[in-house]
């Protein structure tokens, strides 16, 4: 009925032998309510599978299993059928062995592939990534050819266009160096006789799609996401400015061929352990002498030596033939009897071993190796060396001044002016913690859906109205077991605080000094006082603020300022280059700079030309630098701040398409209402049912509709009464689609019409007036009357005030009279209760 396959080191798939009465207890969740940023896999408690000749194959192929020892670090990717249906797809892993008796027993448990996914990317760096097809010389051509990106995928460009951007920034100056300066002054780089922006200026910013494609193609596993897809999403750039130049790091003068390098040890002695000497371990090299291709992998020595967390090994960056040399000194630290130790060059990924050297003596004297290693090695292979016993002994072997160098290999040459990424990138952040910052970031569920794949989307998209099936679980529920409803208040966290790494630049210090915050984070409070205590969510990313170009007033030229401001010997103050940490921002495509509210060009250094530009291109927290208020505007902030800009320009910096508001606030807000509930009870379920319920659907028992929560120690074996949890909320939000920038309107010229000055709101007056008029001579008798009305030119019904802000008719009963007319008005009171003019004489009859 239970059926286990599992895959060898042949890559076959194995039926393995199980006992009738095996049972599997499984655990289902993808989420902690109280932890918003756990991802959560499903897993099996340990289970024992049976020695068998069938089984005792299969382990050890896939585990290495022999008498004494197997290597646990190894998985297998794993199918469990129940009747003939896939009920779990994951990997498995041998916990232990045990042998009573001569019965062979192997431990093993099952996970899910988002646990494998993690274990295998920590181990892979995110200067590990190939970049072979992004590599390129900084140059005009190549950086301008960035700026033709206008929406969609970076497949459907040739060369960097959509992978790599160089946008224009403020990054500071070198000392000593050639550059052009931010201002508007002769020099400037608006000026056609000033100092033009060198390509030495440009930092690159690498896009955030193409990088995770990059680390899933590198770990061998594959995603569906629409919201991936989205433009908005491939719109997003984030910053490799690690290097604390104006611009790009690059690779140094180099031999025509740089593909070697050399690694040491160092003079310290490092002892391995005889009980860890019984399979291969590696040999550390803690520092490098040169790497002309940052191709090989150092580690410290861990707390304990030869420990498998400890990984060194060269990356191939092209295939061919290979000659490494190996100097080293060792000896017996404790010696007991006479043994023997082999050295080897083995795949680390495959554990095939490509050349070795056994039976090397071990005794309590110094032996010094010197070993030579020629292989035939694949672009992309990783290899490493590696050390183990050829013959058990009770002698732990201390090792020193190790040198391992690569010195004859296929020519691979660069130029003096090719980007290194290494520099630039930040080498100390593994793949996993990016991918979990870009997850937690848009607040992104990651669902398995095959051995090695998965779905990945926002909450708001899976949790949708639309989303998921609806199950009537009614009959399922045990009533006969006790269940529980409650509110979610005593998980929850009063509050969640979402912020960036504290940024050292100008603009981020300024905010944080000032503001005694960070640019664009958030903080929610719940408005129920009787919950307590916060999390936070600290990304590994600085936030983007911006600013018109060198502060200057009446400027919609804006961009970021990257530097910190230092006093030189002279006590000026100085714009200098920062190392930074990886910020994110939307490429919004080229705009026109407008200064006085007139369009400026820029120049940029080609060669011995400089080439005048009349747009340049955005980076910005925003996704659109517009001068109206505008809801189609997205914003990487998770709130709206005012930004540094908008002191200095005409344009809008708010606008309500927070990160947050995308991405957290409905979520949040549901989980936190107070009709929503925690359901635990107990439900009678197959093993299909196990495999088919999914996180979003609609499960409907007890008159309402539920979403499950968690499966706790289900059994995918057998059908059985199973404890689950479930949420309710109040209602399912739409799904939506965020804003992308707006490549065709960011592009427009800007209209910059004169204003028209509005007119006063009242008109000054001085006439004549009298208390008695002695007709027909009409004449007036008094002094002139000074008085306003709405109207420029006084005429039949004008309105007629005593103040200027025409809040104080005139009393009526008087008489006016302008010089030279041949009439009399008289100001009468209308049927409003305002004083009006009216004819008293000379406009249709004479006075």
């Amino acid at each position: 009925m239970i059926e286990l396959l599992a895959i060898d080191k042949n890559g076959q798939y194995t039926y393995l032998d199980l006992t009738e009465e095996v049972s599997i207890p499984y655990n289902k969740s993808i989420e902690d309510i109280e932890d918003i940023t756990a991802r959560k896999g499903g897993y099996t408690k340990t289970f024992n599978i049976p020695g068998s000749a069938r089984n005792d194959r299969f382990f050890q192929s896939a585990f290495n299993v022999n008498a004494t020892n197997f290597d646990n670090t190894l998985q297998s990717d794993c199918v469990l059928q129940y009747k003939g249906t896939d009920v779990f797809r994951g990997t498995m892993r041998l916990n232990k062995i045990t042998n009573i008796n001569g019965l062979i027993n192997y431990e093993v448990y099952l996970v899910e592939s988002l646990t494998s996914f993690t274990s295998e990317l920590e181990q892979i760096g995110i200067c590990d990534i190939d970049f072979s097809d992004i590599e390129h010389t900084i140059d005009y051509d190549t950086i301008v050819s960035t700026w033709e990106y206008s929406g969609g995928t970076y497949a459907s460009y040739s060369g960097l266009t959509g992978k790599v951007l160089y946008p224009l920034a403020e990054t500071g100056y070198d000392e000593g160096g050639t550059f052009g300066t931010f201002n508007f002054i002769s020099t400037g780089f608006t000026s056609p006789t000033g100092n033009p922006i060198q390509t030495t200026q440009f930092k690159p910013w690498v896009n955030v799609k193409y990088m995770i494609d990059k680390i899933f193609d590198r770990a061998g596993f594959t995603y569906d996401s629409s919201f991936f897809d989205t433009q908005y999403f491939q719109s997003i750039f984030m910053l490799a400015g690690q290097s604390p130049t104006m611009g790009a790091s690059l690779l140094e003068e180099r031999p025509d061929n740089q593909n070697f390098f050399e690694v040491e040890q160092g003079v310290l002695p490092y002892v391995y352990d005889y009980q860890d000497l019984g399979d291969w371990k590696y040999i550390i090299f803690a520092d490098e002498n040169y790497d002309y291709l940052d191709k090989y992998t150092l580690s410290t020595y861990p707390a304990v030596p030869g420990q498998n967390g400890a990984k060194n090994y060269f990356t191939v960056p092209i295939g061919g033939t290979y000659q490494f040399n190996f100097d080293i000194t060792y000896y017996a630290t404790y010696y007991v009897s006479p043994s023997y130790i082999d050295f080897s060059i083995r795949d680390i990924d495959t554990g095939t071993v490509l050349g070795i050297y056994t039976a090397y003596p071990v005794t309590s004297q110094e032996f010094d190796l010197d070993l030579y290693f020629n292989v035939t090695l694949t672009k992309g292979q990783r290899v490493g060396l590696f050390v183990k016993e050829n013959t058990a002994a009770f002698n732990d072997v201390a090792f020193k001044n190790g040198i391992f160098r690569l010195y004859s290999s296929p020519e691979l040459t660069t130029t003096g002016a090719t980007m290194n990424w290494v520099d630039n990138l930040p080498c100390s952040v593994d793949s996993v913690d990016f991918i979990r910052n870009i997850i937690n970031y848009f607040n992104l569920v990651f669902i398995p859906t095959g051995e090695r794949s998965f779905l990945i989307e926002t909450y708001n998209d899976y949790l949708s109205s639309l989303s998921g099936t609806s199950y009537d679980w009614s009959q399922k529920l045990v009533l006969d077991e006790t269940y529980t409803i409650e509110p979610l208040d005593f998980s929850l966290q009063r509050q969640l605080n979402l912020t960036f790494q504290n940024d050292e630049s100008v603009l981020g210090k300024y905010y944080i000094d000032n503001y005694d915050n960070i640019f664009g984070s958030k903080r929610y409070i719940s408005t129920n006082s009787l919950l307590s205590g916060k999390q936070d969510i600290e990304f590994i990313f600085n936030t983007l603020p911006t600013n018109a170009v060198n502060n200057t007033p009446d400027c919609d030229f804006v961009v970021p300022q990257l530097f910190t401001q230092q006093r030189d010997t002279n006590n000026v103050l100085q714009s200098r280059p920062l190392s930074s940490p990886p910020r994110l921002g939307f490429f919004c495509g080229m705009k026109e700079p407008v200064l006085s509210g007139s369009p400026v060009s820029w120049y940029i250094q080609s060669g011995t030309t400089e080439v005048e530009w009349d747009t340049y291109p955005v980076i910005n927290h925003l996704s659109l630098l517009t001068y109206t208020a505008n809801t189609q505007v997205s914003d990487l902030n998770f709130t709206s701040n005012w930004d540094f800009f908008m002191t200095h320009s005409d344009l809008i910096g708010y606008t309500p398409n927070t990160a947050w508001n995308d991405f957290y606030r409905n979520p949040i807000e549901l989980l936190y209402s107070p009709e929503a509930r925690l359901f635990t009870g107990y439900f009678y379920l197959t093993p299909q049912e196990l495999q088919q319920i999914t996180f979003n659907d609609k499960i409907y028992f007890l008159n309402a509709e539920w979403r499950l929560l968690e499966i706790q120690d289900g059994d995918i074996t057998e059908p059985s009464i199973i404890k689950c949890k479930f949420l309710k909320v109040p209602y399912r939000i739409p799904a939506s689609t965020p804003i992308p920038p707006d490549y065709v309107e960011q592009r427009k010229p800007v209209v910059t019409p004169t204003p028209t000055p509005p007119p006063p709101t009242s008109y000054q007056h001085i006439l004549p007036w009298s208390f008695t008029v002695n007709c027909p001579t009409c004449d007036l008798t008094g002094s002139n009357l000074t008085f306003y009305s709405p109207d420029a030119v006084l005429a039949l019904g004008s309105l007629v005030y005593s103040d200027s802000t025409l809040n104080s008719p005139l009393p009526a009963g008087r008489y006016l009279k302008d010089s030279g007319a041949g009439y009399i008005w008289e100001i009468v009171t209308n049927f409003s209760g305002d004083s009006e003019l009216s004819a008293f004489c000379g406009i249709g009859g004479g006075c």
